[in-house]
């Protein structure tokens, strides 16, 4: 198949993405074809980019789960973030002055991104008179911002004095994220260990010691929060 007939059957998708926000289904078009785009499929947990690629492009994720996560000399994880489509991915690296990617990147499950070639895009957006880019940059501009306050929202978590706070922390949010005490998250114990930056076997061992105690209830990664909001840890 080809790039333009792949592009319009997956549009219905591209288009929802954050990046083209407020933006007419011409204009997202006329970018698409000037971007030096081409799709890439990943198989789950397949690694995306390492630290120290080049930063020589961006994309969308049209399906799938991506993580960025940082590993330290011993191999021990440190996930910072979970992205899902039609989120973009990598936006920041290549307009940054840094020349490579500072963080590894993951798909969780399978997954494919719509990629955009850096120089093809900033080539295009060189007129300082195209509208089109103008509303590209901002929307661009409120994609970082959301990520760094899901980072800011993990310092939160990480800050909690014990694992069980930092634990419900967690939980806590995803139960606001879903308006309801019953949810599912998307972590496997060993990732909710990762982005907790804690031990599997400790985590594992609380969630257990919690259930016991009636303040949740889980099964694999479906989980209750049994108590009322205003008798939760603090």
């Amino acid at each position: 198949m080809s790039l333009q007939n792949e592009l319009l059957k997956k549009f219905y998708i591209i288009k929802t993405s954050p990046l083209f926000a407020d933006m007419a289904e011409a204009e997202i078009e006329e970018f698409l074809f000037n971007a030096g785009c081409h799709f890439k499929t990943y198989e789950k947990n397949e690694i995306i980019f390492t630290a120290g690629s080049k930063a020589n492009k961006f994309g969308i994720i049209l399906s799938g789960l991506v993580f960025y996560y940082r590993e330290d000399f011993e191999g021990n994880r440190n996930l910072l973030l979970e992205l899902e489509a039609p989120i973009t991915i990598c936006e920041v690296f290549p307009f940054s002055e840094e020349e490579v990617i500072v963080v590894n990147v993951m798909a969780k499950t399978k997954t494919e991104i719509l990629y955009f070639d850096t120089y093809k895009a900033n080539k295009y957006c060189e007129d300082s008179s195209n509208v089109s880019c103008h509303k590209i940059c901002k929307n661009l501009i409120k994609i970082i911002v959301k990520k760094y306050l899901g980072l800011t929202v993990r310092a939160e978590h990480l800050m909690r004095l014990s694992l069980r706070k930092k634990i419900m922390s967690y939980l806590s949010e995803w139960s606001m994220r879903t308006n309801s005490n019953t949810f599912e998250i998307p972590l496997n114990r060993q990732e909710l260990a990762d982005y907790l930056y804690a031990d599997r076997s400790a985590v594992s061992a609380e969630l257990s010691k919690m259930q016991k105690d009636g303040i949740i209830t889980y099964k694999k990664n479906y989980f209750e929060i049994l108590i009322q909001k205003e008798n939760k840890p603090k």
